[in-house]
């Protein structure tokens, strides 16, 4: 089964690695999810979010990606998404 193509994907930047890292307590809430390895330290961390993100993006190479820097919060955050979205 094919899956749809995205005409114009939207590549935001949530947390840096470092944020995220401190988000989750500095590993010590790191869920299964947030980690490539076998307990969840920053090399197993910085390791998944690299591969997530090449992954993604290979998966979009032939199509226009609108990338939205890191924002403050989730408002600003979702601010942006809008902008781009009605411009």
């Amino acid at each position: 089964m094919n899956e749809p193509t995205p005409m114009a994907p939207l590549k935001a930047a949530t947390y840096s690695d470092e944020a995220a890292w401190r988000r989750r307590g500095g590993g010590t809430r790191l869920n299964a999810l947030e980690y490539d390895g076998p307990d969840g330290g920053w090399a197993d961390v910085e390791r998944y979010r690299e591969n997530l993100r090449k992954t993604l993006l290979e998966e979009v190479l032939a199509l226009p990606v609108t990338m939205l820097r890191e924002q403050p919060d989730a408002g600003r955050a979702a601010e942006a998404v809008l902008e781009v979205l009605t411009a």
